[in-house]
């Protein structure tokens, strides 16, 4: 996982509110906040068919 500490993001942030203006950044953090709900939505569905998957074998585990 990407390691960042507050004072990088912010620093980043400043440094895109010089470059790109905030009209601009606003559109862009909020098509990241899309792209991030649709990441986190993957890996819930991801978790949870391995979550079953893990129950299904434990189901077979005790009926043998």
């Amino acid at each position: 996982m990407l390691d960042f500490a507050w004072s990088e993001f912010l620093i980043v942030a400043l440094v895109a509110l010089v470059f790109l203006g905030p009209k601009e950044l606003i559109l862009i953090f909020k098509n990241l906040g899309k792209w991030a709900g649709k990441l986190k939505a993957m890996q819930r569905a991801f978790m949870d068919q391995v979550n079953q998957a893990s129950l299904e074998i434990d189901d077979d585990n005790k009926k043998s």
